[in-house]
């Protein structure tokens, strides 16, 4: 009795960078299986069914559910169903800044809030019992609450740059001009109060926005 010959299966290549989206997602506290899903989705010519993700990347599909369940809380990939696949397909966001601004909005934002008030109630409380403002523990503390305002103005920036729906080219005329009018903002007003506003209002006038 001859034994009946079973279809060879195509042999899958893996992209050797998705390595590096692997160690970058990983630094910045996801799973290194997203890491990989997530590369392989923004390397992907077209979107991919889970089946056809965790073929790809030899990975479980509980492990490929979980992965688009994370990436998808964090707006960095979309999903839809196609009837001619009759499987849902999913790839990764055309607009990396909205990912940046949703994970800023999701989980760095609070925490930096919640750190800088932290410190603000530790100062004032020193304060109160008769601290010297110049002293060591007073100038530490509001070090920690400057570095919190300095971070939470970058993060806005980026999200509302993200709300404004800017297109690529005007992405690249913000990243050529942002160093000028860091500069400027900088020597003219020696870093103010309304800092973040001043910073917004001189972004929008010089790449002129429509």
């Amino acid at each position: 009795m001859k034994t009946p010959k079973t279809k060879a299966q195509p042999v899958v290549t893996r992209d050797p960078n998705i390595t590096q989206y692997e160690d970058f997602l990983k630094a910045v506290g996801f799973k290194r299986s997203d890491g990989s899903i997530f590369g392989l989705l923004a390397l992907s010519a077209e979107p991919l069914s889970s089946e056809e993700i965790g073929n790809r990347l030899e990975l479980s599909q509980g492990a490929v559910s979980q992965g688009l369940k994370n990436l998808a809380h964090w707006g960095a990939i979309e999903s839809r169903y196609s009837s001619v696949k009759r499987a849902q397909l999913h790839g990764a966001v055309g607009d990396s800044l909205a990912i940046v601004a949703t994970i800023f909005q999701k989980r760095e934002k609070g925490a930096i809030e919640a750190f800088r008030r932290a410190n603000e109630m530790a100062r004032d409380r020193f304060l109160k019992d008769g601290a010297k403002p110049d002293s060591d523990r007073i100038q530490r503390l509001t070090s920690y609450v400057t570095t919190c305002e300095f971070a939470q103005v970058v993060m806005e920036f980026a999200i509302v740059l993200s709300r404004l729906g800017a297109s690529q080219s005007q992405y690249s005329k913000v990243i050529r001009t942002l160093p000028k009018v860091l500069g400027t903002v900088v020597s003219g007003s020696k870093l103010i109060s309304g800092f973040g506003h001043q910073l917004m209002a001189q972004v929008k006038e010089r790449t002129a926005w429509r």
